[in-house]
């Protein structure tokens, strides 16, 4: 939204080319109102394709990992036994914690009960984008308790 709002108020003096660091262009469209008005035009339509492309949901299936372990919000439960109460299309919640000073992700029913952990592989991708984006889950197999799997999406706010 703020690409689109940005072409749209600020494109005919060239802020839509200084937000994507095209200095030069900027400084073109700056003296020439946003290159007679054409260019201007052709910076929104750009920003709003890019605003609806990048505000599409990443879809990513994977596994549930640690469903063997004791909860770590309740030591006295395993993560198995809450597991079995939830049922498959349930949403779940990705909540950030931490073991041993190293942040991960617990996966977590809508609740707050405790049933795993995001893959250590996804985890490290989700700690470099965490303020930016949104993200929520479903379960999507629970057929084997051992490695349930779900799928979580992953949206810019």
């Amino acid at each position: 939204m703020k690409r689109t709002l940005i072409a749209v108020f600020l494109g005919w003096a060239g802020g839509y080319q200084f937000y994507q660091r095209k200095w030069l262009m900027g400084i073109i469209y700056l003296f020439t109102l946003g290159l007679f008005g054409f260019g201007w035009l052709l910076d929104i339509i750009k920003a709003v394709s890019a605003d609806i492309r990048y505000n599409k949901p990443v879809v990513v299936n994977c596994e549930i990992r640690g469903t063997f372990a004791e909860s770590k919000r309740n030591p006295k439960i395993k993560r198995k036994d809450i597991l079995a109460e939830v049922p498959v299309g349930a949403d779940l919640s990705i909540e950030s914690a931490s073991y041993k000073g190293a942040p991960f992700y617990l996966v977590c029913t809508k609740d707050g009960r405790d049933i795993g952990a995001v893959p250590a592989e996804i985890n490290s991708e989700l700690r470099g984008i965490a303020g930016d984006v949104r993200i929520s889950a479903k379960l999507t197999d629970k057929d084997d308790p051992e490695c349930p799997h779900m799928r979580m999406y992953i949206k810019r706010k």
